[in-house]
């Protein structure tokens, strides 16, 4: 009998959602990235082709998948065409996690399949044109793994009402009415739709669902 297994996603966003601005990270958060260093060394990361190019090479001591289109293969890499390809049960990676490292279209795509989420969120309002997709009707807050003065890691579980399911060789999540949609903000995307599913700038994610205050108007001006 097959192991079920889903996918972890792994991710920082800012306050506003942003997770890149010109297919580059726009902040400089080294303790955070030591962080990032030290949850997926041995393991495995799954990537788009995008985000890969802007790392420029693979990174050391994890196995890396890149999701394109391309058959031209990628040195240092694996590749696969879809995401339904890759098996977090798959005999190969066992005894190690498979976590979605980006960008934003494939997380959208696999947050659906995802049962743990790490989402760093950096305590700043920034200029972007990539956002990490509306997850929180579907993940609940365990843990908070670090708490900075620019940024906490945040650890988030998919919510019991929320299951995840195995189709295709691959576990994927099911939730009547919940949706992922990438956060536009105003003034882009068009209009209400463009908005729906989303939490308003600023929300504290690390607060009770209830507690849940913006962060915009009371964090210290930089």
């Amino acid at each position: 009998m097959n192991e079920t297994k889903a996918f972890k996603a792994i991710a920082a966003m800012s306050l506003n959602r942003v997770i890149g601005a010109g297919n580059r990270i726009p902040w400089h958060l080294p303790e955070e990235f030591r962080w990032f260093k030290k949850t997926t060394v041995g393991q495995v990361i799954v990537m788009g082709r995008k985000t890969f190019e802007s790392i420029g090479k693979p990174l050391p001591n994890r196995t890396m998948i890149v999701l394109t289109r391309s058959a031209v293969p990628i040195q240092g890499v694996e590749i696969a065409s879809e995401l339904d390809q890759i098996d977090p049960a798959n005999p190969a990676f066992k005894g190690r996690d498979v976590f979605i490292c980006g960008g934003s279209q494939i997380y959208q795509l696999a947050l659906p399949r995802c049962s743990d989420l790490y989402l760093t969120q950096v305590n700043r309002i920034v200029d972007g044109d990539a956002f990490f997709p509306a997850f929180e009707d579907a993940f609940e807050l365990v843990e908070e793994v670090m708490a900075r003065p620019e940024f906490k890691v945040l650890h988030f579980r998919r919510t019991r009402s929320a299951n995840v399911e195995r189709t295709n060789g691959a576990a994927r999540a099911t939730k009547a009415g919940v949706r992922f949609r990438v956060f536009r903000p105003h003034g882009r995307g068009r209009g209400r739709r463009a908005q729906q599913g989303r939490c308003a700038a600023g929300t504290n994610l690390a607060a009770p669902r209830s507690e849940r205050t913006s962060l915009v108007k009371t964090r210290p001006a930089t």
